[in-house]
C-alpha cells in the first residue's frame, strides 16, 4: 500500500537510547529524520537507560537529547518499586515550575522490567501521584501475569481523570488488551508490537472506539515504518485512520496540539 502522506501522524509510543539487543541504535537526530520520511509530526519517548537501569539518570539523559527537537516530546519514566522516588521525577519534570515541563507530557512504567505489577501498593500510590497532573500514563502490557493489561484496571477505576494507556494492548495477548479496554473509559489501546496481526486493529476499534485507539511504533526498536504499514493495511475508514494515526493522540497530548498550532 503506498503511504497517504496526507495523515498527520502522530507516534505516543517510541524511545530513545541504547538496547541490549542486535539492532541499529539510533539517536534523536536519526528518528527526527525517519520522522520527517513517513509523515510523523510528534513522538512521545522514553528513554531505555530510565527503563532498564535508572530512571532518575534515564529522565535525565532523556531531556538532554530531545532538548533540540521540537518534534520529541518526554514520557517521565518511573520505577514501581519506588514510589517516593517516583513522585519526586513526576514533580521535576511535570510540576508547574518545571524547567521541562514544555517537554514531558506524560508518564511510562514497565511492569516487567520494573518487575511489580500495576495494581500492586506501591504502584497504586505512583497512580495517585498521577492524578495531579493529569497527563497519561503508558504501561507496557504482554501477557504474562506480571505484565497484563488486567493489571492496570483497578488504576484506572481509581483515577477516572487519568488516561491510561495499554502500551503494546497486551502484546500477543491483543485480545485480552481489548477485552480490559471495555472496562472503563479512561483506558486507550495503543498497538506496536512485533504482533501485526491484522485483525488487532479492528478488534480494538470494536471493543473501545476508534476514540480510544492510539498508534505507536516502539521505535527506535523498530523502523516506523513497521506500524505505519500495519495500520495502513488494516482497513480502517479514513476517519479511523486520521483518528488513530494521529487525532486521539493530539487529544490526549494538548501540548502537541498547541505545538501544531491547533489551539
Amino acid at each position: 500500500m503506498t503511504h497517504d502522506r496526507s495523515l498527520s501522524i502522530v507516534d505516543a509510543h517510541a524511545h530513545l537510547g541504547r538496547w541490549p539487543y542486535p539492532i541499529r541504535q539510533g539517536t534523536a537526530a536519526d528518528l527526527a529524520a525517519e520522522m520527517q520520511a513517513l509523515g510523523v509530526v510528534a513522538t512521545v519517548t522514553s528513554h531505555s537507560l530510565a527503563i532498564y537501569y535508572d530512571a532518575v539518570e534515564g529522565n535525565a539523559a532523556l531531556a538532554a537529547e530531545i532538548r533540540d527537537f521540537p518534534q520529541i516530546w518526554g514520557y517521565v519514566s518511573v520505577n514501581l518499586n519506588y514510589p517516593e522516588q517516583a513522585e519526586g521525577e513526576l514533580e521535576r519534570y511535570l510540576g508547574g515550575g518545571s524547567p521541562f515541563r514544555h517537554k514531558f507530557i506524560g508518564v511510562k512504567v514497565h511492569q516487567s522490567l520494573s518487575r511489580r505489577r500495576f495494581d500492586t501498593p506501591e504502584a497504586m500510590a505512583i497512580a495517585r501521584a498521577v492524578d495531579r497532573y493529569r497527563v497519561p500514563v503508558l504501561v507496557h502490557t504482554f501477557g504474562s501475569a506480571l505484565e497484563s493489561p488486567w493489571n492496570v484496571l483497578p488504576a484506572a477505576k481509581a483515577n477516572p481523570d487519568v488516561p491510561f494507556i495499554l502500551g503494546h494492548m497486551g502484546g500477543e495477548a491483543w485480545s485480552e488488551g481489548a477485552r480490559v479496554g471495555r472496562e472503563a473509559p479512561n483506558l486507550y489501546l495503543e498497538l506496536c508490537s512485533s504482533w501485526t496481526d491484522p485483525e488487532k486493529v479492528r478488534a480494538a476499534i470494536d471493543a473501545v472506539g476508534p476514540e480510544r485507539v492510539l498508534f505507536g511504533t516502539d521505535a527506535n526498536l523498530f523502523t516506523l515504518a513497521h506500524m505505519v504499514g500495519a495500520l495502513e493495511d488494516a482497513g480502517l475508514s479514513g476517519d479511523e485512520l486520521r483518528l488513530v494515526m494521529g487525532g486521539n493522540a493530539r487529544r490526549l497530548f494538548p501540548d502537541v496540539a498547541r505545538m501544531l498550532g491547533e489551539e
